[in-house]
């Protein structure tokens, strides 16, 4: 790798890679996983792949990785706690407003039900104690 283009193009490739091996390594169903492998044809043969992906998924998942959250409807939607962050369908980012069911977006003060669905979940704060 020779610049940060380069590494970031390899992140979000592993980050990909992720979403489509994780479960199925976890799960011990990793023959299913060879019609997904088109994206890394330079690895020359399955026990590479599986070996790779044995030691750089757990690495990946204890780094914090986690696949974005889809929101589908507007209960879920009210749902999220306050100060969370969604990016709407049309690409505009959304946060909850203190007040239930309101939601900051694009510089306006709209309820949920005008937020455009599905939305990514960006942001969820911590729980406080």
């Amino acid at each position: 790798m020779n610049t940060n283009t380069e590494r970031e193009d390899s992140a979000t490739l592993i980050a990909d890679l992720v979403d489509k091996l994780a479960p199925r390594l976890h799960s011990g169903d990793a023959p299913l996983l060879w019609g997904d492998m088109t994206a890394i044809q330079k690895f020359r043969t399955k026990e590479a792949i599986l070996s790779w992906c044995n030691l750089i998924v757990p690495e990946i998942l204890a780094a914090g990785y986690r696949k974005p959250r889809t929101i589908t409807t507007v209960e879920e939607l009210d749902a999220l706690p306050v100060d969370s962050v969604a990016l709407d369908a049309d690409g505009v980012a959304c946060q909850q407003m203190k007040l239930e069911g309101l939601w900051e977006s694009g510089g306006e003060i709209v309820p949920s039900r005008e937020i455009a669905l599905p939305a990514t979940v960006l942001f969820t704060p911590e729980p406080t104690k």
